[in-house]
């Protein structure tokens, strides 16, 4: 495919969907199209915003001047004007050309916070600029995050996920995405430049990145401070006058010397308070997990023989019983069976799923109703306040599977198994299976990441029991707005008369990802045992 995703051509604008034409419509994109972006137009010294979408598609048969591989995909097309990608500005044009892009861009979310106007933040990746300096066109961000998303996470984070603060919100994320573009354009770089969005946040979090005041020497003062105030989410304004008239001083050798010495201290003074603060940190948090537990097991040994003897185990299963149990963790974010069903290698896939469930357990401290939940009881509970992870479609080796399934706890001493399929099972002996399941995980704000996975699982007989010590993993993933479901959820919820089966039925024949009848039925069941609240829509 070809590494740039968005062409301009005369008055047209072409976005590289990344899909073959079959994917494309299996994955429900052709009414997903008009999802809309936002067009700003200079007139005078005033803005004027109107919505923006793309109007139609056309195979990259036709585009060959764009296009040069093999696979065919299908390009969204739209009406557009002569520009450039905001990228573009920072890596193909002169200093003077890059800022007035820039200083336009930042210009424009100003008018358009002030505007009180609806807008979905996009990196400079999904930014375009006319070639006069009149006009910025904000591309629709789950069609530009799902194409650039398919390029890597090195080229993701350079041209989108660097500028964004998935924390902020409000005024805080447009002066965020202000200063990340403000950098970029004086720096040559961005400030957050970690590949991975995980340790980017972290990062951003602890402000770890070079200051302006110390990458770049004779940088006017207010726009050092916007970027500073910015990235720490303080109350700020963009320097308007400042930056569209930026002019870098020359330094003497020995203003440069010195320059250069400061930069040098402030970053070695910074990387250890950084190390020192992560430090506190991660002790901090084993601190509180410890209390947790330690209360947690206080608790259960008033009606409980022990901590110990209550967590559960896969001595007595079957492989595939193992392999049902791991996979039942992860749906269930059951950190202890995950755990007990696979070998300290895949430590962490583990801490991963910890992560999730402590966040998970902190958003709905702080959000009341805004529990994490596997999807099948998301149907079930109708509860459209809470979020969602875990698994769907779940099969073995294409057989349809358990994830809700748990082994024995410890202190009902289960036997060991001697034999499998009437084989004899012996210590180091191995299994593989092929297992395939959608994933999904609300990632906050308005998006929801559904992933097709398939996975190899390998197995080991150990000492008495079967124990998961490898998984290879194979991923799709497509972008949702989460929104759009809840409101077709909720609209065959009505029409269904409150039936989820009804409802999961309906809903299927737009998306392959909605759990199984069994899945909807297990759900049930475990609502009832878990004694959550099942709340059913008002008849009208």
């Amino acid at each position: 495919m070809s590494s740039i995703p968005v062409f301009l051509q005369g008055e047209k604008i072409f976005l590289d969907s990344r899909m073959s034409g079959n994917v494309f419509v299996k994955a429900g994109f052709a009414g997903k199209i008009r999802e809309n972006g936002l067009l700003a137009e200079l007139n005078g010294e005033t803005w004027n915003f109107s919505l923006w979408s793309f109007e139609s598609t056309v195979s990259s048969e036709d585009l060959k001047e764009f296009a040069q591989d093999k696979d065919e995909t299908v390009f969204l097309e739209g009406p557009c004007f002569y520009g450039l990608v905001l990228s573009e500005y920072f890596e193909s044009l002169e200093k003077e050309e890059s800022i007035k892009a820039c200083s336009l861009v930042c210009n424009a979310l100003d008018a358009l916070d002030e505007s009180k106007a609806a807008l979905s933040l996009v990196g400079a990746g999904g930014i375009i600029v006319s070639k006069d300096f009149s006009k910025v066109l904000f591309l629709p961000k789950n069609l530009i995050e799902i194409s650039l998303s398919s390029l890597g996470e090195e080229n993701f984070s350079n041209l989108y996920g660097s500028y964004l603060n998935p924390v902020f919100s409000g005024k805080t994320a447009v002066r965020f995405l202000q200063a990340a573009i403000v950098y970029k354009a004086i720096c040559g770089k961005v400030p957050f430049a970690e590949k991975s969005a995980s340790a980017r946040e972290i990062d951003i979090r602890d402000l770890n990145y070079c200051p302006l005041r110390h990458a770049v020497f004779g940088v006017d003062e207010k726009i050092l401070l916007f970027t500073e105030n910015a990235f720490a989410g303080k109350y700020c304004s963009f320097p308007k006058e400042e930056f569209s008239a930026l002019e870098l001083k020359e330094p003497s050798s020995s203003d440069l010397k010195k320059f250069n010495e400061e930069s040098h201290k402030f970053l070695l003074r910074q990387e250890k308070k950084i190390r020192a603060k992560r430090w506190l940190s991660i002790k901090s948090t084993a601190i509180k997990i410890c209390i947790a537990v330690f209360i947690f097991a206080i608790a259960v040994a008033v009606s409980l023989y022990g901590t110990f003897c209550e967590k559960r185990t896969t001595k007595g299963l079957t492989s595939l019983q193992t392999v049902e149990m791991y996979y039942s963790a992860v749906n269930l974010l059951d950190v202890d069976s995950a755990r007990a069903s696979s070998a300290k290698s895949l430590g962490g896939r583990v801490d991963r799923l910890a992560n999730i469930f402590v966040t998970g357990k902190t958003s709905s401290m702080y959000n009341a109703g805004n529990d994490l939940v596997p999807p099948s009881v998301w149907l079930v509970k109708n509860q459209l306040s809470h979020n969602i992870y875990g698994i769907s479609n779940f099969t073995v080796d294409g057989n349809p599977c358990r994830t809700f399934f748990k082994g024995q706890r410890r202190k009902e001493k289960p036997p060991a198994i001697l034999e499998e399929s009437g084989q004899k099972v012996f210590p180091g002996e191995k299994k593989e299976y092929q297992v395939e399941f959608f994933i999904f995980d609300s990632l906050g704000e308005d998006s929801l990441c559904i992933s097709l996975q398939k996975e190899k699982v390998s197995l080991k007989f150990k000492k008495d029991r079967w124990i998961i010590f490898d998984i290879q993993t194979e991923i799709e993933s497509n972008f949702f707005k989460f929104s759009e479901l809840k409101a077709e959820y909720s609209a065959a919820m009505e029409k269904c008369g409150g039936d989820v089966f009804a409802c999961a039925s309906v809903l299927r024949q737009e998306y392959d990802f909605i759990p199984s009848d069994q899945e909807i039925k297990d759900a049930e069941k475990y609502v009832e045992e878990q004694s959550l609240v099942f709340v059913k829509p008002a008849n009208k």
